[in-house]
């Protein structure tokens, strides 16, 4: 068994001429489309925005994410999902991720609260802007 994260730009009909190995496709899906970013997409300036508030030294910049979350649901729904994980974790904190007690420390706990409010405020602001 072999399982396989697709990156965005990587069709499920490519993926058997990547691999050496004799590859039965059993079930996937296809990787969701890219959503626009850089200093010209509204959406993208106002979400590095708010990471600059609460992360002043972040470098926002694209990337795969290669879990699967709960963003699957909206992609039916809007044309731009964008994935932020607005917390700094440790080697001892990554360890717990998806592991039997699986926990946030309270301080990552509190400034994800205060990112998420910054970002749901700036965009209602936003939208009433528009």
């Amino acid at each position: 068994m072999l399982s396989y994260v697709l990156l965005p730009l990587l069709l499920l009909s490519e993926l058997e001429s990547r691999i050496i190995v004799k590859v039965t496709l059993m079930r996937g899906k296809e990787a969701f489309p890219i959503s626009p970013y850089g200093p010209h997409v509204p959406a993208w300036r106002l979400l590095t925005a708010a990471i600059h508030h609460h992360f002043p030294d972040a470098v926002t910049a694209p990337a795969p994410m290669v879990a699967n979350t709960d963003t699957r649901h909206f992609h039916d729904l809007v044309d731009k999902v964008y994935r932020f994980f607005p917390f700094i974790l440790n080697k001892n904190d990554t360890a717990t991720i998806h592991a039997p007690n699986e926990r946030l420390s309270t301080q990552n706990f509190i400034n994800a609260v205060k990112f998420y409010h910054t970002l749901i405020v700036a965009a209602g602001n936003f939208a009433d802007d528009e």
